[in-house]
């Protein structure tokens, strides 16, 4: 990790440093933040399923979050930055037949689904009365910021 752009956001919020670095690296995660706010609120999707547990057999409601991409090196950014969150091809065999480009899903469930909502929530522009609307149904995550 040579420069900031390399840095995941908790590494960077977790830096001692004193005078301008730490403010400039504050203001990094929050452009950071915002810039993936806008791959979801453009590309993303938000909604609950019901879903039936293995060991009981009861149904509950789950959160899932993706965003889609047909660049794959996005989503791994998206991913570095985040620290979590998986990446999957899309299975759509008649858009390939029709020589569209692979698509890729960048997937987040449960908890992690709530937290990372509850990150973007304030940068959202078109999603966020449904996103907020999920939130108050699964509960936001009592997450610390971030940033400063």
């Amino acid at each position: 990790m040579d420069t900031i752009r390399d840095t995941p956001p908790m590494q960077l919020v977790r830096q001692t440093s004193l005078g301008g670095e730490k403010a400039t690296a504050s203001l990094v995660t929050q452009v950071t933040i915002a810039y993936i706010a806008g791959l979801f609120d453009g590309e993303g999707s938000a909604g609950t399923s019901m879903v039936k547990a293995t060991k009981n057999g009861k149904r509950y409601k789950r959160l899932r979050t993706k965003i889609t991409q047909t660049d794959r090196i996005v989503l791994d950014w998206v991913v570095q930055q985040l620290g979590y969150g998986r990446i999957y091809p899309k299975r759509d065999k008649r858009a390939l037949a029709r020589g569209w480009k692979e698509a890729y899903d960048f997937v987040v469930t449960h908890k992690l689904a709530r937290k990372f909502l509850t990150i973007i929530e304030p940068y959202l522009i078109v999603k966020r009365e449904n996103v907020s609307k999920l939130l108050d149904e699964h509960g936001r995550e009592a997450t610390r910021p971030i940033f400063n």
